[in-house]
């Protein structure tokens, strides 16, 4: 059956970087008689599908996500937001792995495990707000351990 047999919007789009090829194609469809779940997902509009297509070093692999979308049908625009959110996912996780080693965190008691993350983004935001000291945010955190005048002014977003 082809795309527009089956109702479905499509891009394509590729990015050479770095040693590393990826082809990224989006279908969506907004012809969602058929789900049964349709009435428990409200303002549901569009399901897209993407095929992500990565070449590393010659190696090649290919994975396939599915999303929903209150979105009308349009292959271009759900791709550009679906990568532009991982984008901003992937920037804030790499800050908090590699500034506050979330990765090796072992606190699981309690409410610990859903509070840490939290407190770990509001400081990462109180940090990111300070913009008259110029250092990354590794050393904004130490900064602020040491010197306990900055540490208020960071928390009064006085910086």
């Amino acid at each position: 059956m082809e795309l527009e047999e089956a109702g479905c919007d499509y891009f394509s789009s590729e990015e050479k970087s770095r040693n590393r090829i990826e082809k990224r194609e989006i279908w969506t469809a907004s012809n969602l008689e058929w789900l049964p779940q349709l009435k428990d997902w409200e303002g549901l509009r569009s399901l897209a599908c993407v095929r992500s297509t990565r070449v590393v070093k010659g190696k090649e692999t290919m994975e396939w996500r599915y999303y929903i979308s209150s979105l009308e049908s349009n292959a271009e625009r759900i791709g550009k937001a679906i990568r532009t959110h991982w984008s901003v996912e992937n920037k804030l996780h790499w800050q908090l792995d590699v500034s506050y080693r979330e990765d090796c965190c072992k606190v699981r008691k309690d409410n610990g495990a859903e509070n840490f993350p939290v407190l770990r983004r509001a400081t990462l935001n109180l940090l990111k707000a300070d913009k008259k000291t110029k250092a990354g945010i590794k050393n904004k955190r130490s900064k602020a351990g040491w010197n306990k005048d900055y540490m208020i002014e960071v928390l009064m977003g006085k910086c």
